[in-house]
């Protein structure tokens, strides 16, 4: 899923539609009295249009919440949303001749999300997975200002038919050493605490993707997300924060192949700009790339990780998950203030590109206005 604040843009698990959606401003700003008007149009990959109409939300907005969308490989748009009052999960399916189906899911509706993720599995259903928690926490920060953060406690994985039949309904647990790791003792004394209370989390992941591949089995993206404001000698600034990425494998069964959490620390105060990671498969490994601070060359996944601050150089760092066995490498693959004798400026996450599997692109400025575009392979 890719999109700014206008558009989202999905792909079918085959990549043969494309999904543009869009949502309508409101006619009434009241959410009790308001239905969400949203823009469903699908294309091939030859970017021909196959549908495209406006579909009126069967609830107000007040008692439904859009979770995620996705495209099916025939053309289907596919909606699953959240009944507030009900506590309880919908899907809605919306066919080429704009038909609308809705199907209340068997699912426990006590568990608070930030966001959920579906797509299309190899079998033609549909894997969804969204990050819960059991609350929210007040946090002060050192300047005397405070913000919610969302106490992520585990992960809810499930697939169902396109009928809304659900199955292989999973529930990952963060276990208390995952929430422990690369942080400090005092931390770790404080979480001790929280889990006898059932109250331990990592704060603030928000989730990124899911992979779903050909042997049925699932890859599962989060990464600890959140913005503060913060006081400077200039005043208060807002500060963008992207911290360890969280990857789940589970086979075709639902069974977890592996858990990781990969320590990172970036923020910066322009959006996500140079932070944030960029995933990649190839060669029978996961490779997570981002932008790192060069103190943190020699760190393992137990250590805490030193502030990187985006804008001030860095060095391009893969963590290499093996697919089979779950094992963790790190690499560092160049430093952005000098590739081959030359400076990159302007590094965004953004302008990585996926071009095959093992193979991305980065995109970068260059002095005397010349853009740079260097390729990197991924080797065995």
């Amino acid at each position: 899923m890719k999109g700014g604040n206008k558009f989202l843009i999905f792909t079918s698990f085959d990549d043969s539609k494309i999904l543009i959606g869009y949502r309508r401003n409101p006619l009434n700003r009241d959410d009790n009295i308001n239905h969400d008007l949203l823009g469903f149009f699908v294309f091939d990959s030859h970017f021909e249009k196959v549908w495209g109409d406006e579909i009126k939300m069967p609830h107000t907005e007040a008692e439904m919440n859009n979770l995620a969308f996705t495209v099916g490989s025939d053309g289907t748009g596919y909606l699953l949303s959240y009944l507030n009052k009900a506590k309880s999960f919908e899907l809605i399916k919306i066919t080429e001749n704009g038909e609308v189906s809705t199907y209340e899911l068997n699912l426990n509706g006590d568990f608070m999300f930030q966001s959920f993720y579906i797509t299309e599995n190899t079998d033609g259903n549909l894997s969804c997975a969204g990050f819960y928690a059991n609350g929210l926490d007040y946090k002060f920060s050192w300047s005397g200002g405070g913000a919610l953060s969302f106490n992520t406690n585990g992960i809810l994985h499930f697939e169902t038919t396109t009928e809304g039949d659900v199955y292989k309904i999973k529930d990952y647990e963060f276990p208390l050493e995952l929430i422990n790791q690369n942080q400090s003792q005092r931390s770790q004394n404080k979480n001790a605490k929280r889990e006898a209370e059932g109250k331990a989390g990592i704060p603030d992941v928000k989730l990124r993707e899911i992979e779903t591949f050909e042997d049925g089995s699932a890859l599962v993206i989060g990464e600890q997300y959140y913005q503060r404001t913060e006081y400077t000698g200039n005043g208060n600034k807002v500060f963008f924060y992207y911290q360890d990425v969280i990857a789940l494998k589970v086979d075709a069964q639902g069974e977890v192949k592996w858990l990781k959490r990969l320590p990172k620390l970036q923020n910066g105060v322009k959006g996500r700009g140079g932070n944030g990671v960029k995933y990649m498969r190839g060669n029978g490994a996961h490779y997570f790339i981002y932008l790192d601070n060069k103190k943190n060359l020699n760190l393992s996944v137990n250590d805490v990780p030193e502030k990187h601050q985006d804008g001030q150089g860095g060095i391009l760092t893969s963590y290499k998950i093996d697919d089979a066995t779950g094992s963790v490498e790190k690499h560092a693959l160049f430093d952005v203030r000098s590739v081959k004798g030359k400076e990159l400026f302007q590094f965004k996450t953004s302008r990585i590109f996926i071009a095959d599997e093992g193979i991305f692109l980065v995109e970068a400025y260059m002095k005397g206005k010349q853009d740079s575009m260097i390729k990197i392979e991924v080797l065995n």
